[in-house]
Order: structure tokens, then C-alpha cells, then sequence
């Protein structure tokens, strides 16, 4: 009766097989152990070789603005050093796996002894790894479990595990010896050390971490995908060890986190920059972001949405370049898909005051020149009051003076030494490259490619726009109503619109896409980064003097669509009158081929049909059949059946234009 419980415990057959293979693996053993101890790394080249899986990206005073989660599969932060653990963490790490690591040389042989002969003579497994030997299993890819046992290691692993362990105990500290085990172990999921675990399932620094949460992650050691409740009672086992069972019940809210834990990016003020600059693992980028503009943009980008649900479907990106030193302060968008910001057509709206320097640079406009309205195909519709100076008509509507000239061919840029032509209607730009253009025309047209990154030297300085070009068509874009150093300019596009806006040296481009008031989109975020930002204290800074070339002086407008006002001009080309050229004056009414109605004359001897020009300038002669009819913007004519001809011609007789016209009416 004594006998039969002992007997039924007693090993199967496979007793005598189990024994040989530990005695094999104890020889193997001795035989590999010189082997051995030439594998194990030093603790330095360790910490060396870890490398993050996530790039960060600094402001340019080198903090920390954005992470990028760049890494394939294993999910890590940087090496933590011993020193800013949190005492909790290593009381519990310590207490779940091994109690005695300060009493032992990197074997536990008590413990060791125990489960070997468990594991020898029953079903039921039992580890005795220390730190030392787990860590030596970390560092050794010949010591991992094999998919064939099951994911546990063999005799002959735990073997070489044993020598492993004491050889890493002679070579390394007991706090290296912790401090690499912490780092390279796998707590749940994809995320490997105590860092990435830390704020992966916490959002918390490995400094941050309180007893509960400790407790949690050391149960996870033994089983990192165990469910929630497992992980749940194995934690308060080990809180109850060091008689704090009690913090059991502040668990609850770290443990709804289990399923749900993912590397979120500890900084995300710049993802959209982060991505661009396709960060590698482990890269540390210097950016030139200055963190108050960053921050500026990323506020007034949300602005959209605010404005009476005008922007509900609209979203808004924004870059700040510093004309200063051609760096990027702010670069803000969507973080989901396509760059917003990336090369597209940026539409000849846009590029209108680059057509307007170019024609000022070639003397063949000045801001006071007066430039027709566009001609909507009914010519009766328009007329002297439609004319409007160059400057009004680019803030007005830039459409005008695109319409103007023939050439759609801007100006070459010299990015890295290659020489291309920006072509109005084909061109493809970035944002980063409208602001270089337009820290350009801001800058008495000297271009510099934007940099993006600190350690980026300055790029070549080029001669985009001769400086009284640049300097009377920037302050062209000035605002009548906030007069000083701001200058803004939109323009819509196919898909969306544009906003450039200048603050002293500093550019902005706001770019909307989407649906709704675009403009007033844009001009919300650009009050909202106006007021938000340095660029206030750099408007109370003394501005600029004008070019030696430029000068100043009053102009009229005749006729007088607009008042007198003092105006820039390249000197050569002052105005003291700008009236419209006489070349540009047409004929609105009769129009070509029409039928003027003169029937009522029958009854009204005195009446008059109205003859109307697009201007009124007293030099216009009108001329019927070659007859002198009538002077100056408007002609009356006692109507006669019949066909004619309407001419209308300066003082000096040169024809400037004509119809020609049927009459319904009396014959005589």
C-alpha cells in the first residue's frame, strides 16, 4: 500500500533515454565552454549596437519635436540606463525572476537542480533560468528556443546557458547584467525593452513607472501574449510577495491597455517633416523648425473647421521659411497620405507678382499703369470705370495681368547648380519652393534654396529679380487697411487655393484643399499665425530702405478711377498722369455686325442713338462713313436707315478701332 503511489510516479520509459541525453550534454558542455566565453560580447559593444526603431527629429535647438515609428517588425526605444529606472521596477523585476541574483554567480544551482529533475522524471516543465542565463540567452541567437521544442530550449541549451551565464557574471557587472537583460527583452507584442514597453503600454518613461505597472510588466516576462487576466493574478502574486497586494486594485485601468498597446510617438509636432525626410532607424536629425512657428502653424491649420463650418471638409498646410538664412521654421500638414505640400501645378494665379516684377524689371508696366477688365463677351457690359491700376488689379484679381503678356515663361532657378525654367502653365512646384520664390521677391530678389536640416550649408545665393523689380512688386502685395511689413497674396487653382504671406523676412505659404469659403480659410489661418508668432515683434523692426533705382512720386489717374496717391516707379519710367493707352481704347456700342434700332426717330425728330468707347479720354475722335461726329468717351447720331461704319481715332487721326453696323430706321 506504501509502494503503489510511489511506483506511479516513478518515470515512464523514457527514463533511461533522458539520462543519456544529459550525461551527452554535460560532455558537450565542457568541450564548448573555451567557445563560449570567445562569443559573449562586451556590455559597451552591446549598448553600442542598440539601436532604436524609431528616427527622431529635432528642432534646431536640439530638442526633441517628432518621432517616426520607421522600424520593420521589433518595436524599441533607446538604451535606458540602470540609473533612471524606477526603483519599482527593479524590485519587481527581481522579485518574478530572480530572488536570489546578488547571492549567486549567474547559476542559481538550487533552483537549478530542482527543476533539472523535474524535468528529467516528469510532464510537468519548470524553469530555473537567472537574469544572467536569460540574458545570455538574449545574446547568443545558438541559445534561443527552437520552434521543434516547443519554444523551449533543449538540455544542451540550458547547458551552454549555465556556462554561458556564470562567463557573463566573471566579464560584467550585476547592474550591466540587469541593465542589458531590461533592454533586450521582450515584454508584449512587438515591443522590445523597458522603454518601448514602458510608453508602448503606459505612456510613461521607464523613470515614471509605478509599483503596479512594474508588477505588471514583470509578469509579463513569463508570458508576454498571456491574456489579461493571467497577467492580472500573476501580478498580484508578485505585489503580495513584497506585501503590497493592496495596489492590486490600481491595475484595472494599466491592464485595459494590454490589447490596445502601440509605440505611439512621444513627440508629434512635425510628422508630416519626419516622413519627408525619410528617416532610417536610429536617426537623430537636426531640423531647422523653430518650435514657437511650429507650434503657431499647427494652430492656425486647425483653424478651418472654426469659421462657421465654412472649412468642414477643407484642410490646411502651412510652411514658414526665414528669408534670413533660407531655413525651414515651420512645415506642417496632414500626417495620412500624400504630402499636402509635395510638387503639383501650382496654377498661374499663384505666380502673378513674379509676371508683374519681370514686366516692371523690363519697363514695360509700373504699378500705376491701368489695366483693363477682362473681356466677358459682352463688350456693352464694360467700360471706363472697368480699368483699374496694375496695383489693384494684382490684389483685386490677378487674372488681368497674367492676361497682359505673351510671355509665360518666368525665370530660371540654380538649385545645385542644375538651371531649369519655371513656365506658368506647366510648372510643377513644392511648397518649400513657391516660399523660396517668394522669400525671393520679399528679399530685393536674391534666391537661396530652402534647407530644411541644420547641418544643411546655405546654398548659393542667386540673382532672381533685379532689387527695384522685387521691391515695388512685394510692396504691391502690401495691405491698404495694415500697412507696414506684412504682404499677402492668394490666388485659387483648380483643387484648392493659396495663400503667401510675408511678415519682414519671414514667408508663409498656406495651402487649402478641399471645399467651402477657401478664401476665407485662408485669411482665418493667416490672422491666426499672425498673431500667434515672433513675426509681431518683427514688424515693429525698422523696414528696409528703398533700391537707389526706385523713387517716388505723386500720380493721377485719368480718367480718375482711382485717387491720386504717391507711387513707386524704377526711375525713368515716372508717371505724373497714367491714363489708358490709347491702343487699348474699343469700341463697346455698336457692337461688330450689330442692328442699332433707331425706329423711334419716326416720331421724335431730336432723337439720338449713343455711340460708347471703353475709356473716356478727351483725345478720341469718332468718325462715321469718314465723317467727324463726335469727341471724347461718348458720340450721339441722329439714326438713318442703312449700313456704316464706326471709327474711332486719336487727335492726330491714327485709327484705333471700328465696327461696322446695320440701322433700323427712317430714311430720312
Amino acid at each position: 500500500m506504501l509502494i503503489a503511489p510511489h511506483i506511479a510516479h516513478r518515470p515512464g520509459p523514457a527514463w533511461s533515454r533522458r539520462l543519456a541525453r544529459a550525461l551527452a550534454s554535460l560532455a558537450l558542455w565542457c568541450l564548448a565552454s573555451s567557445a563560449l566565453a570567445m562569443v559573449l560580447p562586451a556590455f559597451d559593444e552591446v549598448r553600442a549596437n542598440h539601436q532604436a526603431s524609431t528616427g527622431i527629429l529635432l528642432d534646431r535647438y536640439g530638442q526633441p519635436i517628432s518621432e517616426l515609428n520607421v522600424g520593420a517588425s521589433v518595436r524599441r526605444l533607446e538604451w535606458t540606463s540602470l540609473r533612471t529606472l524606477a526603483p519599482a521596477m527593479q524590485e519587481m523585476l527581481l522579485v518574478a525572476e530572480d530572488r536570489r541574483f546578488y547571492q549567486h554567480s549567474g547559476v542559481d544551482w538550487r533552483a537549478f537542480v530542482a527543476a533539472l529533475w523535474q524535468n528529467l522524471w516528469y510532464d510537468h516543465k519548470r524553469g530555473a533560468s537567472t537574469l544572467s542565463m536569460q540574458l545570455a540567452g538574449l545574446l547568443d541567437p545558438a541559445l534561443h528556443p527552437t520552434r521543434e521544442e516547443g519554444g523551449r530550449r533543449t538540455l544542451v541549451q540550458k547547458w551552454d546557458q549555465t556556462f554561458a551565464a556564470q562567463a557573463l557574471e566573471a566579464r560584467w557587472s550585476k547592474e550591466q547584467i540587469l541593465e542589458a537583460y531590461l533592454n533586450l527583452v521582450h515584454f508584449r507584442g512587438n515591443l522590445q525593452g523597458i522603454a518601448a514597453a514602458s510608453w508602448g503600454l503606459f505612456q510613461k518613461l521607464p523613470s515614471e513607472l509605478k509599483r503596479p505597472e512594474a508588477a505588471i510588466l514583470a509578469a509579463l516576462l513569463r508570458a508576454p501574449n498571456a491574456r489579461p487576466a493571467l497577467v492580472e493574478r500573476r501580478a498580484c502574486e508578485l505585489l503580495q510577495r513584497v506585501g503590497a497586494r493592496i495596489e492590486c486594485a490600481s491595475m484595472r485601468l494599466a491592464l485595459a491597455k494590454l490589447d490596445h498597446g502601440m509605440l505611439a510617438p512621444r513627440w508629434n509636432a512635425a510628422g508630416l517633416l519626419a516622413r519627408r525626410l525619410q528617416m532610417r532607424p536610429g536617426d537623430r536629425l537636426r531640423s531647422t523648425l523653430d518650435p514657437a512657428w511650429q507650434a503657431a502653424a499647427l494652430a492656425a491649420s486647425n483653424t478651418s473647421g472654426d469659421v462657421d463650418q465654412a472649412g468642414a471638409d477643407a484642410a490646411v498646410s502651412i510652411v514658414v521659411v526665414d528669408g534670413a538664412d533660407a531655413s525651414v521654421r515651420a512645415y506642417v500638414g496632414a500626417d495620412e497620405g500624400e504630402d499636402p505640400l509635395a510638387a503639383r501645378h501650382p496654377g498661374s494665379g499663384i505666380l502673378a507678382p513674379f509676371s508683374v516684377a519681370l514686366a516692371i524689371e523690363r519697363q514695360s508696366l509700373t504699378a500705376a499703369t491701368l489695366i483693363p477688365g477682362l473681356d466677358g463677351g459682352d463688350r456693352a457690359e464694360s467700360g471706363a470705370a472697368d480699368w483699374v491700376s496694375a496695383r489693384t488689379a494684382l490684389q483685386a484679381d490677378p487674372r488681368r495681368l497674367m492676361a497682359l503678356h505673351g510671355e509665360r515663361r518666368l525665370f530660371e532657378l540654380a538649385p545645385d547648380g542644375g538651371r531649369r525654367i519655371i513656365d506658368i502653365d506647366q510648372a510643377r512646384l513644392d511648397s518649400l519652393e513657391l516660399a523660396g520664390l517668394y522669400a525671393a521677391l520679399f528679399d530685393s530678389g536674391r534666391w537661396v534654396a530652402p534647407r530644411m536640416l541644420g547641418e544643411a550649408p546655405r546654398s548659393a545665393v542667386h540673382t532672381l529679380l533685379r532689387p527695384e523689380a522685387a521691391f515695388i512688386a512685394a510692396d504691391m502685395l502690401r495691405s491698404a487697411e495694415r500697412p507696414g511689413c506684412e504682404r499677402s497674396f492668394w490666388a485659387r487653382d483648380g483643387n484648392g487655393a493659396w495663400l503667401v504671406g510675408g511678415l519682414g523676412a519671414t514667408t508663409v505659404v498656406l495651402r487649402v484643399d478641399g471645399e467651402g469659403d477657401l478664401g476665407r480659410i485662408l485669411r482665418s489661418a493667416w490672422r491666426s499665425i499672425r498673431l500667434s508668432t515672433p513675426a509681431v515683434a518683427v514688424c515693429l523692426l525698422p523696414q528696409p530702405d528703398a533700391p537707389p533705382a526706385v523713387v517716388q512720386q505723386m500720380v493721377a489717374f485719368q480718367p480718375p478711377v482711382e485717387p491720386a496717391r504717391r507711387e513707386w516707379f524704377v526711375r525713368g519710367t515716372e508717371l505724373a498722369v497714367s491714363s489708358i493707352p490709347l491702343s487699348a481704347v474699343r469700341i463697346l456700342q455698336p457692337r461688330q455686325g450689330g442692328i442699332v434700332d433707331g425706329a423711334q426717330a419716326a416720331d421724335d425728330p431730336g432723337y439720338r442713338v449713343q455711340f460708347r468707347a471703353s475709356a473716356g479720354l478727351p483725345e478720341l475722335r469718332w468718325y462715321l462713313d469718314g465723317k467727324l461726329i463726335g469727341e471724347g468717351e461718348r458720340a450721339w447720331w441722329h439714326p438713318r436707315a442703312g449700313l456704316y461704319r464706326l471709327e474711332l481715332r486719336s487727335a492726330d487721326g491714327q485709327s484705333i478701332d471700328q465696327v461696322e453696323f446695320a440701322a433700323r430706321a427712317p430714311l430720312r
